[in-house]
């Protein structure tokens, strides 16, 4: 399971924001991402915002060799035959 929510930094700790749905003991991966100020202006298309992103860098990995995968994307995950 994915699962993004707000959380804040207090004394080196990160305290959720928001209600978290993880059974109780469960370990998981915690990506951390600055949230700008309310008045500055992120560009997305800058290649610098991404370069260090762990997640993104994962999709340069694998070529699966399809070339429709963005087209078909739920045919593929959920196994969906044609019709």
């Amino acid at each position: 399971m994915i699962t993004t929510i707000k959380a804040r930094i207090s004394h080196g700790v990160i305290e959720p924001l928001e209600e978290i749905d993880f059974p109780e003991g469960k370990e998981v991966f915690i990506t951390i991402t600055e949230i700008p100020a309310s008045n500055e202006v992120v560009d997305l298309n800058k290649a610098d915002i991404w370069e260090n992103d762990q997640l993104f860098t994962l999709g340069g990995i694998i070529n699966s060799g399809l070339g429709d995968l963005a087209e078909e994307h739920d045919k593929y995950l959920y196994c969906q035959k044609d019709k």
